[in-house]
């Protein structure tokens, strides 16, 4: 027995590290190799919750100088779908490890080389029978027509004509792009390390590469590729890069210069439809209005929070009026915590901007009734109530 054997040790792993064990649970497994497929794409990667059997098949293209990466340009790889779930993965998982001189262990059979030939003697098993069983692995067929079961394209070629295409991700790619970022992730590593042989050798970033684990819980029903790692896609995966907007200081009404022009559109159209709605019960209706002058309000402090933030001093360049001074501008900051009259005067501001932007984006049909003193008295008080939390919180 050539003990320590790649292949043994692998077996002896899988019979939960007894060595005794290692020949058993391989003839115990062997059984499954009827359950398995060769295979390139495996539909349960866009449906891995379907418990019924998805496609999966092999691909047979032939042209890897596409400039593109392809299945046809990822070498031999070899991924295998099992019919039946976890329980009968087992062998499937190990024949798809990479064992030495860079071939894995189903290709190590496949090219009937002498390193299997002699650790499978080697563990007391007959090699010609348990090679001929695993030559015997199909090579999933593709598919004659769509999978009902999978995500469908209708992709147009004509004239009230159409191709109906299922997304198949192919693991053989996932894989191979998941070896070029480890690789190019271990350059950098090694070109860092100052007991590294390549130390200070230029090398390739891949910033922020996305990291995809599909399946689950239950992994190992996808493929057997999907068993051994996670697959990385080529997409950043950090927070957006955001130019910020250079908020305007305000030198006449904070409501015209600083809030732009289709600042919170979203809710006033929202606003709009509740405002119209005639179904709706008139709760309903009132706490969603409510809840979008909540929102307004809110927006509204942030941006004034912003100005409070700039150099004490700033509005007296300007025309303010004395209550957004107070407001807005650090250097009165305890003249508007003493006297609170000012709130008044901002929180009609603030009515009145929303009566004026509410008309413009609404566009109201000449019919429609707009906002009267009411409304802007409804409006104004939400802001002033924010107002005084706010000063009571400072």
């Amino acid at each position: 027995m050539l003990m320590g054997g790649e292949f043994f040790n692998l077996l002896v792993a899988k019979a939960g590290g007894e060595t005794e064990g290692a020949k058993d649970w391989l003839l115990s497994n062997v059984k499954n190799l009827s359950r398995y497929a060769i295979v390139t794409h495996v539909g349960k990667y866009t449906q891995p919750g379907i418990d019924s059997k998805v496609s999966f098949w092999d691909s047979t293209s032939a042209n890897s100088d596409t400039g593109y990466l392809t299945t046809a340009g990822t070498g031999k790889r070899q991924d295998i779908a099992v019919d039946g779930g976890a329980r009968y993965t087992g062998l499937a998982s190990v024949l798809v490890r990479d064992l030495t001189e860079g071939k894995t262990l189903l290709e190590h059979f496949q090219e009937d080389t002498p390193l299997i030939r002699e650790e499978v003697t080697a563990l007391g098993v007959d090699y010609e029978a348990l090679r001929h069983e695993i030559l015997a692995i199909k090579k999933a067929p593709l598919p004659k027509r769509s999978d009902p079961a999978l995500r469908q394209i209708y992709f147009p070629v004509g004239n009230d004509a159409y191709h109906l295409l299922s997304l198949m991700p192919s693991t053989t790619t996932l894989t191979a792009i998941r070896d070029a970022v480890r690789e190019r992730q271990d350059c950098e590593r090694k070109s860092r390390d100052k007991k590294a042989e390549n130390y200070g050798q230029s090398y390739t970033v891949i910033p922020h590469p996305v990291k995809v684990k599909v399946g689950g819980d239950n992994p190992q029903n996808l493929s057997c590729f999907n068993i051994l790692s996670s697959m990385y896609m080529l997409l950043p995966s950090g927070p957006p890069l955001l130019t910020l907007r250079k908020l305007r200081l305000p030198r006449r009404d904070f409501f015209f210069n600083t809030i732009p022009r289709d600042w919170q559109k979203d809710l006033f159209l929202r606003l709009r439809d509740w405002m119209q709605n005639e179904h709706m019960p008139r709760l309903a209706i009132t706490e969603a209005i409510q809840e979008i002058g909540i929102e307004l309000a809110g927006g509204i402090q942030l941006l004034a929070g912003q100005l409070q933030g700039a150099p004490p001093g700033w509005s007296d360049t300007g025309n303010l009026p004395d209550a957004q001074k107070l407001w807005l501008d650090a250097k009165y900051a305890a003249a508007r915590e003493e006297n609170l009259d000012w709130m008044d005067e901002i929180s009609m501001d603030f009515a009145r901007w929303i009566a004026r932007t509410y008309k413009r984006h609404a566009q109201l049909k000449k019919d429609a009734i707009p906002f009267g003193d009411a409304e802007q008295q409804y409006f104004a008080k939400i802001l002033q109530v924010h107002l005084k939390e706010e000063v009571r919180s400072e």
